[in-house]
Order: C-alpha cells, then sequence, then structure tokens
C-alpha cells in the first residue's frame, strides 16, 4: 500500500510493535510522527531507523487527557493534519487478576480511556 506523504502518529513507538509499524509507514512513503512517553533514546532510536525523512519525535504521557490533546495540536500545527492513528501505546502489568492492586488497576484503565480520548481528538 502507497502511503506517500501521508502523516500518521504511532504512539508508542519507541519499541517492539510501535517501532515495527513505524517503519512500516516509513517505508511506504508515510511522514511518521514517533510518540514516546518516557524513554526517549529508544525513541531516538526508532527516529533514526525510519526510511525517508521529514518524520518527527514527540513526548507526550498519554494518561493525561489535556496531554493527549496537545500532542495531536501540536502535530496538526507541524505536520498539518493527521490521516492515520495508531493507537499502539499501552500499560502492561503481569499480575494475576486475583492480586492486582487498586493503584495499578488504575493506572491500566487511565492509559485505556486517555488512548480512546486521543482517538476523539482526531
Amino acid at each position: 500500500m502507497d502511503f506517500t506523504s501521508k502523516v500518521v502518529l504511532v504512539t508508542g513507538a519507541s519499541r517492539g510493535i510501535g517501532k515495527v509499524i513505524a517503519q512500516q509507514f516509513a517505508q511506504q512513503g508515510a511522514q511518521v510522527i514517533v510518540h514516546y512517553n518516557q524513554n526517549r533514546e529508544r525513541a531516538e532510536k526508532t527516529l533514526s531507523s525510519l526510511s525517508g525523512a521529514d518524520h518527527i519525535l514527540l513526548q507526550a504521557d498519554l494518561t493525561d487527557p489535556n496531554a493527549a490533546q496537545k500532542l495531536v495540536e501540536t502535530v496538526v500545527a507541524k505536520m498539518g493534519r493527521i490521516d492515520v492513528l495508531v493507537n499502539n501505546a499501552g500499560v502492561y502489568l503481569l499480575h494475576r487478576v486475583a492480586e492486582i492492586n487498586y493503584d495499578d488497576w488504575q493506572t491500566v484503565w487511565q492509559k485505556t480511556l486517555a488512548t480512546n480520548l486521543l482517538r476523539r481528538q482526531i
């Protein structure tokens, strides 16, 4: 598929599946926004691994709805639009269901809520 000149925001793109998704879109001609929350070094490695040009790196804590909105606004200000959103960011806490504490459970659900809010921003 040809994504030439399409603007693609990939959340959680600093490693794993998000990194590979970003690389695949770049190989198909997209301008990719590499989003990360905490690991700038890994996100920079992802950015440098992308083919093509005009990709950007942006940080945002998507558990904060205001940060999610600002991320969208920043992408639109820098790139003019968002053609594709890949909502890949997530929280994974290895646990037994009966043993998770309330704070960890809240963290997972806040991240889920924030990524749903991000979709509504676009």
